[in-house]
């Protein structure tokens, strides 16, 4: 099933310093259910809030953020409302070393693909960070009233938020060709953040000997992304429902109680 883009639209949150904030609500699931609105948000790092969009955050009654930056990247902190809680959940990929590999394709010592390197950060998401999402959405299961309505984001929302984003719809039942459209469209709602890092390139590469094109796949998602993440977790584990009860320690009543809390 695909939803047209009008209705995408519709679930984003337009913030004045922050981007691809989206309300995962408003999507179908296989079963013919609906995932409830005003829940749950994914967004970029809220670390440029600016007064109204901290008023619109108090206006959601948001309860909790998490953050999935990384221990250097949290040093720009969110700028919050007073009353909303914060968790921190670092993940140490996608982060920094995004950074790092932007430079290395500049001075031309990459050491392959740029679109590999994200590639490789879909197999690490799961072989590594998986306690990390587990811990995150167990909480949401077992004390919903504590966390939502919650927002959870990273650096630009797109890597480690994407694939957290992915798991959730993929516990609710929504479809794999519905997941990987919602994934997709972090590149329609970072435009501004590709185009200025494509324009950055461009300008550097004037410079510097290289294709500012390679820079591109370092900004965007790409269906290879989140595919490697699910191939890893069907390499390792079988299927995703043994994955979701022996990693995530998402069994199939745990997995209910999130259907209870999301699905009408």
């Amino acid at each position: 099933m695909s939803l047209n883009l009008k209705l995408h639209r519709e679930r984003t949150v337009p913030l004045e310093g922050v981007l691809n904030m989206r309300d995962i609500g408003g999507l179908p699931t296989d079963e013919g259910r609906w995932i409830r609105t005003n829940l749950l948000y994914r967004s970029a790092a809220l670390n440029k809030t600016t007064r109204l969009d901290r008023e619109e955050i108090s206006r959601r009654k948001i309860k909790k953020i998490i953050d999935f930056r990384d221990n250097k990247e949290i040093r720009k902190q969110d700028r919050l409302p007073k009353e909303t809680a914060y968790k921190h959940y670092p993940i140490e990929v996608a982060g920094i070393d995004l950074k790092r590999e932007f430079l290395q394709v500049i001075r031309g010592k990459a050491s392959g693909n740029p679109e590999d390197f994200l590639v490789k950060v879909g197999q690490i998401l799961v072989k590594k960070y998986s306690v990390t999402y587990s811990k995150w959405l167990n909480d949401i299961i077992d004390h919903p009233h504590k966390n939502l309505p919650q927002i959870y984001h990273c650096a630009a929302g797109k890597d480690r938020t994407g694939f957290g984003t992915a798991l959730i719809y993929k516990l609710l039942g929504v479809g794999d060709d519905l997941i990987m459209e919602d994934y997709l469209l972090s590149n329609l709602f970072l435009d501004s953040f590709i185009e200025h890092n494509m324009f950055k390139a461009k300008l550097l590469s004037l410079f510097y000997r290289f294709d500012p094109e390679m820079i591109r796949p370092l900004t965007e998602v790409r269906p290879s992304y989140l595919k490697e993440a699910f191939k890893t977790i069907y390499k390792d584990y079988g299927s995703f429902k043994e994955y979701a009860s022996k990693i995530l320690l998402i069994d199939e009543y745990k997995q209910g109680r999130l259907k209870e809390i999301f699905l009408e």
